[in-house]
């Protein structure tokens, strides 16, 4: 609540960037198992993992709460449906394009390369949500009003 919808969005979007790219360097050691740094890495890169394994989690936390109040007060109760519907379709769309993506591009690229590239997707949409207006607050009554018969 202190830090509002707009940068809870920000920061909860960013805990997700910050988690994929952490998977570069597992990936890297996968690919070059003979490169002695990598493979002396194997105990931070462990720890990494699990460090921004639980990051995520806090963001994703704070990330569907904002997201839910953001779109609460950006649409009337005319339009909410439209407004939750559309944000569904983008987010089931989105992974329909991510596992065609793991299905078809991963066979033709390296996975280190898959991994960047879904680092560089990841901190695309962290910046874009910077960008985002503050809502305009639409709905005069937050509370619906229940009759007990």
């Amino acid at each position: 609540h202190c830090l509002g919808d707009k940068y809870s969005l920000i920061i909860g979007s960013l805990t997700y960037a910050i988690y994929t790219a952490s998977q570069v360097l597992p990936v890297l050691r996968s690919e070059h198992p003979d490169n002695k740094t990598l493979h002396d890495l194997y105990g931070f890169m462990y720890g990494l993992i699990l460090f921004t394994a639980a990051l995520n989690g806090w963001g994703a936390s704070i990330l569907w709460v904002a997201q839910g109040k953001y779109m609460s007060e950006c649409c009337s109760d005319q339009n909410e449906g439209l407004f939750y519907s559309i944000f569904w379709i983008f987010n089931m769309g989105s992974l329909i394009v991510g596992n065609l993506m793991a299905a078809f591009v991963v066979q033709k690229i390296d996975l280190s390369m898959f991994y960047y590239i879904m680092t560089f997707i990841n901190f695309s949409a962290y910046s874009g949500s910077s960008y985002f207006p503050s809502p305009n607050r639409y709905r005069t009554n937050h509370k619906k009003k229940f009759r007990l018969k």
